[in-house]
């Protein structure tokens, strides 16, 4: 077996299911505890468990102090791999709104290529991504998200009267809504839309037009950023019906992976995602999930698609029973984490 250590980067979440799971999964070290709320790296201790390691794995390096521990573990001969799960490309990936954000984009950007530069090869979870991040280094292979089938639970029964609308980070921001917007105000005065995520409008202003939109909804909760390890059980106690993601065709949703589907499958939720036209939106690419989630590709689509549910709800129940189970089994961490074990051991040749 490799010896490996997974390094976290400054979101837990990223890390929970791209270094933890598969580290725990084939007895690597993790850089830490996953402890709720925790971000932040030990130096110290990092690099005393850097010299037991032959393979070392940094979880969205996109900081220059986890650049400069990559460099660390180079001069000490130890292979050093780079993973991430989204897009910084300016212009494209990331759409800067005003010259903060400018600044912010630019450094990161240039710390991630730094990052990628300084690695043996990287990971990430969807092809199209990893066509990014061959521009700078070729050796990226993609391994999907996965769960932890101890994770699974049911979701709280909803006892309100009114259908719950669960909509989930991102979908909430980003524009993403609108494709949706019609059937989503048509439907609005007989659900109550749950948004959990809702960014911090005075550090994000960018985000203040979209919730503008939300809160002029008749019937809406809002739940902010939670820490990841109360993530799984705030989704549970919104006693929620569905989960909705429409998603905008643009070159950061297309870098996006099926998370949302694993998640809300997990608690055996229905989940109603975004098609595109050439099939390739994050809920289309692998063939099989489409058999266990419905998709809605204009607007009309989401009309109608929403009414059915309205009209239909135990239809939409039992898909999402038989998707639990269809990701409990496919994309369980104990069947993909030898993925990772495999391309260490190529990277140690």
């Amino acid at each position: 077996m490799v010896k490996a250590l997974h390094v976290t980067g400054f979101w837990s979440g990223n890390f929970y299911y791209r270094g933890y799971l598969p580290a725990i999964a084939n007895g690597y070290q993790v850089s830490n505890e996953f402890i709720d709320g925790q971000k932040q790296n030990d130096g110290q201790a990092l690099v005393a468990k850097m010299d037991t390691v032959d393979v070392v794995l940094f979880q969205r390096p996109n900081y220059e102090d986890l650049v400069t521990l990559m460099k660390l573990a180079k001069q000490k001969n130890k292979i050093v791999v780079f993973d991430d799960d989204d897009t910084f490309k300016l212009g494209e990936g990331v759409v800067p709104q005003n010259e903060k954000e400018q600044a912010f984009g630019e450094k990161v950007n240039r710390v991630r290529i730094e990052a990628l530069r300084a690695s043996h090869g990287a990971i990430c979870t969807t092809e199209f991504l990893a066509q990014e991040l061959r521009e700078v280094n070729q050796n990226t292979v993609v391994i999907p998200n996965c769960i932890d089938p101890d994770d699974e639970g049911e979701v709280d029964e909803n006892k309100s009267g009114r259908l719950r609308v669960l909509i989930l980070g991102s979908v909430v921001s980003n524009d993403d809504w609108k494709i949706a917007q019609k059937a989503i105000e048509k439907i609005a005065d007989r659900v109550t839309f749950v948004l959990l995520g809702v960014p911090d409008e005075d550090k994000y202003t960018s985000y203040k037009d979209d919730m503008k939109f939300w809160r002029s909804l008749p019937h809406i909760e809002e739940i902010g950023n939670v820490v990841f390890g109360d993530y799984y059980n705030t989704i549970q106690n919104t006693a929620c019906d569905v989960v909705i993601a429409p998603r905008a065709d643009n070159y950061f949703n297309r870098c996006k992976s099926n998370l949302k589907f694993l998640e809300s499958s997990l608690f055996a939720i229905p989940f109603i995602g975004q098609a595109f036209d050439d099939g390739l939106s994050p809920y289309e690419v692998n063939p099989q999930d489409i058999n266990f989630l419905t998709l809605a590709k204009t607007e009309e689509d989401w009309e109608n698609v929403l009414e059915d549910f309205i009209a239909n709800p135990l239809k939409y129940k039992e898909k999402a029973i038989k998707a639990k189970e269809y990701v409990l089994e496919e994309y369980s961490i104990y069947k993909h984490a030898h993925k990772y074990e495999d391309f260490y051991k190529s990277l140690l040749k």
